[in-house]
């Protein structure tokens, strides 16, 4: 596993552990996550109410090494999912404060 072993590992999810799971800063308190094989990735964000998943068609057009290779580098890797989150969140708009009451 790649750059999630920044935060923790349980029951088979990556998890937020001491403000920790992905780079460029994307982390947010209670994040957690599942990676699958060839970068595929689940990410739940708690706090927001939101899941982000990230699928891509891997499967070779060649059942040889090279095939599978080839199909497995069209992913993206650790630190490109984490700046995609990151540019999510920073696209998620401020929270508005309600009127005060008069």
């Amino acid at each position: 596993m790649g750059r999630m072993e920044l935060g923790g590992y349980e029951y088979l999810w990556w998890i937020e552990h001491g403000g920790k799971l992905l780079e460029d800063g994307a982390t947010l308190p209670g994040m957690y996550a599942a990676e699958g094989a060839g970068g595929h990735y689940i990410l739940v964000v708690p706090s927001l109410n939101m899941v982000i998943a990230y699928h891509f068609d891997n499967e070779p057009k060649q059942k040889d090494i090279a095939g599978v290779i080839a199909a497995t580098l069209k992913g993206i890797y650790d630190n490109q999912f984490s700046h995609l989150v990151k540019l999510i969140l920073d696209a998620k708009p401020a929270a508005t404060s309600s009127p005060a009451a008069t």
